[in-house]
């Protein structure tokens, strides 16, 4: 039995000889996610409707772009999104099934398919200024991010929590590299049929946390751009102390050094700490600001604490701005991880509400906004309540739990002392109820 879907050894010249029929079940666990149990039989090849299509959007958008016009320019996004809303009609009812029986039919050249981003990215169509690619979203999601490439994106399959920020520089520490402070400005939730446009640099800056297990996102890109631009960039931090990245073509020592320091944890902590001296003694500040970033998430939360008192020990001022946005980057770590646990959507949807908001009062607003509920005390206490009764999530003492009954309700200074004393130090679901 030849192992087809998901399997990146399978070659080429097998494919293109014969079509597998795949049969897909999800099976939902709040542990693994959804696993595909795959049942094969070879047929003799035939092209999936799917593709047809996406090869007949890919010929409208080359007709509607023309020959003139800068690819970088929001004229670009318009057309695409134009494109997307028109041919939307014609996918509705497909599955991630559809996607994945259909991938195995496509002659198309593939963008970057060993990317991270979608699980797989999966390319359609090539064109010489653009290409058409879908992502299949499990547990994955994407951090705070700008673009170098301009386009438009709609959700196929499940729903999606979207939020754009405002970054303001303070410092520029190299041209890859500056501190400042992210904002939130909006907050939507995104279901099928919903088209966005993507405009390069940092004019818009975003991130999608999705909410349904799998979730599948369609987008008209450009492949490259006809005039430089200083690269994508990510985001790391929130508010106050904010870190911006550019995130692709490092150089190989860098890459070489965040592997030795991964490899360094397999063994003994005290080799971890010493590798981390040594390149603290002999790189940069850009440098060592990467290298925590990137192997952040697998310290325990004494060894980050140590890794960022070095640092801060180092670069007194700058070390602060990097300490606060890593800590706010585990933060969010702890609620990626949390939300393995959950299938349910409004489950998620909250988990991922509790990510950035910077106030209660926030939370409570968007709580009331994108889970459409007029109470939004009320619905935020049932989830964690339940979480707690389910000591899954969530640990909480009778005192406590009516702490935070107090709090949702608008009664902080009763309760305040009580939640502040264990629940908001040992709890990150709760650290937002901690700021009024």
């Amino acid at each position: 039995m030849y192992k087809a879907a998901g399997c990146a050894a399978c070659p080429h010249a097998f494919i293109t000889q014969f079509s597998l029929k795949v049969i897909v079940g999800i099976v939902a666990s709040p542990y693994n996610g959804w696993h595909k149990q795959v049942i094969e039989r070879l047929q003799p090849m035939t092209t999936h409707p799917l593709v047809d299509r996406f090869q007949v959007l890919g010929q409208a958008m080359t007709d509607a772009l023309g020959t003139t016009g800068s690819d970088a320019s929001p004229r670009f996004s318009r057309i695409a999104a134009e494109q997307l809303e028109c041919f939307l009609p014609k996918l509705r009812g497909f599955s991630l099934e559809d996607i994945l029986s259909a991938a195995l039919t496509t002659k198309a050249e593939q963008l970057d398919v060993e990317s991270h981003f979608g699980d797989p990215p999966i390319t359609w169509f090539m064109g010489e200024r653009f290409c058409i690619e879908s992502y299949v979203w499990n547990d994955n999601s994407t951090s705070v991010h700008d673009h170098a490439f301009a386009g438009a994106w709609t959700t196929l399959v499940g729903q999606s929590l979207h939020r754009q920020y405002r970054f303001e520089a303070d410092k520029k520490i190299t041209p890859d590299f500056e501190l400042g402070r992210l904002f939130l400005q909006k907050g939507e939730r995104l279901v099928p049929g919903m088209v966005r446009q993507i405009t390069p640099s940092d004019q818009f800056i975003h991130d999608l946390y999705h909410l349904d297990r799998p979730s599948i996102t369609l987008i008209i890109r450009t492949c490259r751009l006809d005039h430089p631009l200083r690269g994508q960039r990510h985001y790391i931090g929130h508010e106050q102390h904010a870190l911006a990245l550019k995130t692709f073509d490092r150089p190989p020592m860098e890459t070489l050094q965040r592997r030795l320091l991964k490899a360094s944890l397999q063994d003994d902590e005290a080799n971890f700490r010493q590798l981390f001296k040594a390149l603290l003694e002999q790189e940069g500040f850009e440098r060592i600001t990467r290298l925590t970033a990137r192997t952040g998430f697998l310290l325990s939360h004494k060894q980050l604490g140590d890794c960022l008192r070095l640092l801060e020990n180092r670069w007194p001022h700058q070390g602060h701005y990097v300490s606060e946005a890593l800590l706010h980057q585990r933060q969010l770590a702890t609620m990626i991880n949390l939300r393995h646990r959950r299938t349910d959507t409004q489950d998620r949807l909250l988990l991922g509400l509790l990510r950035c908001p910077s106030t209660r009062e926030d939370l409570l607003e968007q709580v009331r906004t994108l889970a459409e509920t007029e109470d939004p005390a009320a619905w935020i206490f049932q989830r964690f309540e339940q979480w707690a009764e389910e000591g899954e999530l969530l640990q909480l003492t009778p005192t406590q739990r009516e702490a935070l009954r107090g709090i949702l309700e608008g009664q902080p200074a009763r309760n305040d002392e009580i939640l502040d004393r264990f629940t908001l130090q040992n709890e990150p679901l709760l650290q937002v109820l901690g700021r009024p």
